[in-house]
């Protein structure tokens, strides 16, 4: 559901240290198509379902930080890898947002820094809304959630942003690489629950070619284990272009997409209604006509084909863990493409109406559990984490 809502979307759902078997985590990804610069902060709380986990840990509060740098001749992009670990007196819930340890983060900024020597990351981001409008969308009825069918909730409290400021990668004085932004591609996800998908991808779209900054595609594929059978995957998104919406997030919907993905590529296709853009945005885009000189209709039944790449290369494997222990993994891209086609219904037949393509603008990810996939040559485990506080 697209939703004026971020601020109820952002909210935290953990009630403190005696709320246990729940992770829940802010994070931020920002691509600088100008410098090819990405980057991915998250903010985390973790508790196991008894007094301690597996490990002895009664859980924790954390930073985690990852840079991505252009990919290099051989299609890696060098970056750093951080997380660093606090109790859970250190994370405070807010009314706009999260303050963990060294760091804050809410509607209009983000600050902290994670790491030490090479693989420091500090931030200091004011944030602004890329568009007008409505700009939220929650992926997942709380229902599905209550009633324990998915083990996640997953939302997106502000699809579009702009972030100005600087992040510096090391530490050191001339040992540290400072990043100035001036309007970098931003968004701000929130997803929480007991226990993680057994498969999923993830993507969103930083920027189209040639679309406006607000246009974007956002969207989860998820599958979950119940009564011993992995089930077909659920695939909430929202697709926004200068032409229209299309958004897939009742209960009733999340099965009709046909969803396939694997490391490196995830197809989504459904046929359906579309829905109008907000008048905010439909006024900033301005007239666009298709070829015949029609405006789209309301509800108009589009068919929608969404394409997703990257090389096994471009992805850094990071190790998360359910609540019980169980380990996850969870390989991420920060420069991945993406191709959209929404076709309309003309003289009986489907025709091509919008193509959008993205170019090392899109965040992708895909979570598995079982055997790591070996081929991300960049990784990080949690053994690497450090324990602060």
């Amino acid at each position: 559901m697209l939703t004026a809502d971020a601020e109820g979307l952002r909210r935290a759902v953990w009630a403190g240290p005696s709320h246990r078997g729940h992770y829940e985590v802010w994070y931020l990804t920002l691509c600088d198509p100008t410098s090819g610069r990405r980057a991915w902060l998250r903010h985390t709380v973790h508790t196991p379902p008894g007094a301690t986990g597996p490990d002895g840990d009664p859980g924790h509060a954390a930073l985690w930080a990852f840079t991505f740098e252009a990919p290099g001749a051989d299609g890696v992009p060098p970056g750093t890898a951080a997380v660093d670990r606090y109790p859970l007196e250190s994370f405070a819930p807010r009314p706009d947002g999260v303050a963990l340890g060294p760091a804050t983060f809410g509607p209009r900024s983000a600050v902290g820094r994670c790491g030490t020597g090479a693989q420091a990351v500090a931030w200091d981001l004011a944030l602004e809304p890329a568009g007008p409008g409505p700009d939220a969308f929650r992926h997942v009825p709380p229902v599905l959630y209550a009633i324990r069918l998915a083990g996640s909730r997953v939302s997106t409290p502000s699809l579009a942003l702009r972030a100005t400021g600087t992040i510096t990668v090391g530490e050191g004085g001339a040992g540290a690489t400072v990043w100035r932004l001036e309007g970098a591609a931003a968004e701000h996800g929130h997803v929480l629950g007991r226990r993680h998908a057994d498969r999923w991808a993830w993507a969103h779209v930083h920027a189209f070619e040639g679309a406006p900054p607000w246009a974007t595609f956002e969207g989860v594929s998820a599958r979950v284990r119940r009564f011993g059978r992995l089930l077909a995957p659920a695939s909430p998104f929202l697709l926004r272009t200068a032409r229209r919406t299309v958004m897939v997030s009742c209960t009733r919907r999340l099965w009709r997409p046909t969803s396939a993905f694997e490391l490196g590529r995830w197809t989504l296709e459904l046929e359906g209604p579309s829905g109008p853009l907000d008048p905010a945005l439909a006024a900033q885009a301005g007239p666009t006509p298709d070829a015949q000189g029609a405006a789209p209709a309301d509800g108009e039944p589009v068919r929608v084909r969404v394409e997703v790449t990257a090389p096994p290369a471009r992805f850094l494997s990071v190790e998360y863990a359910d609540p019980d222990g169980g380990p996850v993994f969870c390989n991420h891209a920060e420069h991945a493409d993406a191709t959209v086609e929404v076709h309309v219904r003309r003289g009986g037949a489907w025709a091509l109406d919008e193509r959008l393509e993205a170019r090392g603008t899109v965040a992708f990810e895909i979570g598995e559990r079982g055997a790591r996939d070996p081929r991300p040559p960049r990784r990080f485990d949690l053994a690497a984490s450090r324990r602060l506080g």
